[in-house]
């Protein structure tokens, strides 16, 4: 394999893993996202595409998009994301 053909496939690979990750982000599963594209390629990006968010992303997507659905325990912390992501603080 020459220098150029491993630079291609590093490439190749470094886009992937960035990819699922970014996507595991979005839903919560930044390592798997990562895992995922770093080994399976694009069939690792299409199987985080369709995975369902975490729970606590659910959560989280729902305090910012109404605080009275927050958790009592992370009420705060919901209402702090809420004021943030409004540019309140």
């Amino acid at each position: 394999m020459s220098p150029l053909e491993l630079i291609v496939l590093l490439l190749w690979i470094a886009l992937w893993t960035v990819l699922g990750g970014v996507l595991g982000k979005g839903k919560g599963r930044t390592w798997t996202g990562i895992v995922l594209g770093c080994f399976l390629t694009f069939i690792g990006v299409i199987i985080i595409a369709v995975l369902e968010p975490t729970d606590e992303e659910r959560r989280r997507r729902a305090a910012l998009s109404n605080p009275a659905l927050a958790s009592p325990e992370d009420s705060y912390g919901a209402a702090q994301a809420v004021r943030t992501a409004r540019g309140q603080v």
